[in-house]
Order: structure tokens, then C-alpha cells, then sequence
């Protein structure tokens, strides 16, 4: 009966795109169960629960800014949306309420940035939970971007 219930979870989350939770689910599988049978999609999303997140965590808002785990250049910097939907086009509300919060960080901080978002896989957006990239750019910092 539990391996029905996992195997209809793991559909479940395969069906909303939360790739996240399903390779989760692969060695959690009480909490992939859970996250099924209580109708809470964001147990297991690594944004959702401030406590997932590895470095200090600023609220601003509706959305939290942190370190991401690999910056890319020193001050990267992630704008999450404490509300979960997948990626940008998910809820224009929501992705607005996030740009608004990364405006306001990157004018306090100053300088140059690139402001990045994905939506899919073969966008390279590898957690499904709507999260903007703050990334600060300096003169000769070696960051090379597709289009550089």
C-alpha cells in the first residue's frame, strides 16, 4: 500500500515539475509520502523552508535574499519568493513582487549588475521554485555570459 501511495507522489511531483522533490524523494521517501497524502506540495521544496537555505537570509518583504551555494562572483546574490510557483511565468503577481524586492537591493547596493532568471531545464533553472539571480558585474571580473 506505502509503494503505491510513494509511486502516485512521485507522479504527483513529476506532474507539477518539482524535479527538486522528486530526486528528494528518491532517498526521503517518508517525506515524499507526507508532502502527497497532506496536499503540501512545498514541504520539500529547498526554498520554501527558510531552514533549507545554507547562508544568512535577509527578509525583505515577501521574499527572502540570500547566498546562493556556489556564487558566481562575490555579492551574488538570490531573490526568493517566500510564496512557491515554479518559475516566472507561474504567477506574474508573485514574479513582480520578487523583481520589485531585487530592484531595491541591487539600487542599495550600487554598481553594475546582471539581473537573471530561467524557467526549464533547458533554460538551465535547476530548483522549481521562482528565484531571481542578482549578479554583480565589475570590469575584467571573467564572468563570461552567452551573449558577452
Amino acid at each position: 500500500m506505502v509503494n503505491k501511495k510513494l509511486e502516485k507522489a512521485i507522479e504527483f511531483m513529476r506532474i507539477n515539475n518539482c524535479s527538486e522533490c522528486v530526486a528528494i524523494s528518491g532517498y526521503k521517501k517518508k517525506e515524499a509520502l507526507d508532502r502527497y497524502t497532506t496536499g503540501n506540495h512545498e514541504i520539500m521544496c529547498v526554498f520554501c523552508n527558510k531552514e533549507n537555505i545554507k547562508s544568512d537570509v535577509t527578509e525583505i518583504d515577501n521574499c527572502y535574499v540570500f547566498e546562493p551555494l556556489n556564487p558566481v562572483v562575490k555579492g551574488h546574490l538570490l531573490v526568493v519568493n517566500k510564496r512557491h510557483t515554479k518559475d516566472f511565468t507561474s504567477d506574474a503577481d508573485v514574479f513582480a513582487e520578487t523583481c520589485k524586492v531585487a530592484s531595491d537591493v541591487a539600487f542599495n547596493i550600487g554598481g553594475d549588475f546582471n539581473l537573471i532568471t530561467s524557467k526549464g531545464k533547458n533554460a538551465t533553472q535547476s530548483v522549481f521554485h521562482c528565484h531571481i539571480h542578482l549578479v554583480p558585474r565589475q570590469k575584467n571580473d571573467h564572468l563570461k555570459l552567452p551573449w558577452s
